[in-house]
């Protein structure tokens, strides 16, 4: 049978995935994809909920004491400790970092936004950038 040629039905021609691996690694690595699944899913969620999503009901009059960029999303802290998840917003009519809403924003930045208004205001360094949470203006 090991003539070197392919014959249908013979066993020694099929290749086994994973013939080394033992039922108990297996269930090892299982319980760690599980594990890894889990750890994701709780980070999401305590960040959901020490950031919370900047609504159109919610005001700012604020300074920038920290901030972290993630997929298009900027986490704040403000002085005070008020934190906000802020949504992605663009604006192609400025050059380089500032035309993203999460790229403009720095510590120290002062971020303007009325309340029931999409529209937030970014100060820096004595200039206003102005976006509209989750829309691209000049498209």
């Amino acid at each position: 049978m090991s003539s070197g040629k392919f014959e249908l039905g013979s066993d020694e021609n099929i290749p086994v995935m994973f013939e080394w691996y033992t039922e108990k690694s297996l269930v090892i690595i299982g319980f760690g994809v599980i594990a890894v699944v889990a750890f994701a899913v709780i980070v999401n969620y305590s960040r959901s909920v020490t950031y919370p999503d900047l609504s159109s009901t919610d005001s700012l009059n604020d300074v920038v004491a920290g901030v972290e960029k993630e997929r298009g999303a900027a986490f704040v802290t403000f002085s005070g400790e008020k934190k906000y998840r802020i949504p992605w917003a663009d604006n192609i009519q400025y050059e380089g970092e500032f035309r993203r809403l999460s790229s403009a924003i720095s510590p120290g930045d002062v971020i303007l936004k009325k309340a029931f208004s999409d529209t937030i205001v970014v100060k820096h360094e004595e200039k206003k950038y102005t976006y509209v949470l989750e829309k691209a203006i000049g498209r």
